[in-house]
């Protein structure tokens, strides 16, 4: 449990007043329990019995009740998510560089010749660890022939490169020469 709320109940036995003044204490052991400031709780339905009243109402948050809502509301992101947004931006850093550094051949046809960077820094995946960036040719035109064009590779939870939680993402060259035209 992240958080325990307690309303008191409309007899209010054991709540405390804006003023920090606690109320007339509980008569039964159930409202009691809700209010000896200990980690135990009682919740159960409401009851009018003369020697142990209960009205209070006891809502137990857990970690889940409290994230749920914000990863479902796109304001916190798990870790695959994460690493999805890093892998795309990478993409789009290296095609960037290839766009930037890219030549026209000599003679026709005006196919643009597309250099990768024979290295290049990634960040860091959301374990920590360096994404690894590994080039499958050294550059791309659209007369090349089809295959993959580089690699991503995150060494995942565990940290360790080439595990099986390694999570990678090749991008091949047609993907490479859509990236390119989307951008360019």
């Amino acid at each position: 449990m992240v958080a325990i709320l307690v309303s008191h109940g409309r007899n209010g036995y054991g709540a405390f007043s804006a003023q920090g003044i606690q109320q007339t204490a509980a008569i039964g052991p159930d409202e009691l329990e809700n209010t000896n400031g200990d980690s135990l709780f009682v919740v159960k339905d409401f009851s009018d019995s003369p020697t142990n009243p209960y009205d209070d109402i006891v809502l137990a948050l857990t970690p889940n009740d409290l994230l749920t809502p914000l990863i479902q509301g796109g304001v916190l992101k798990d870790s695959h998510a994460v690493l999805n947004d890093d892998f795309e931006a990478s993409k789009t850093a290296i095609i960037s560089y290839a766009i930037s550094n890219r030549s026209a051949p000599a003679s026709p046809p005006p196919a643009y010749i597309y250099p990768l960077p024979a290295s290049w820094t990634p960040p860091n995946d959301p374990w920590i660890t360096p994404i690894q960036y590994v080039p499958l040719t050294t550059q791309i035109s659209t007369s090349s022939p089809p295959g993959d064009a580089f690699s991503l590779r995150s060494a995942g939870p565990d940290g360790v490169l080439n595990t099986s939680d390694d999570i990678v993402v090749t991008i091949s060259i047609d993907e490479a020469l859509a990236l390119i035209a989307r951008l360019s």
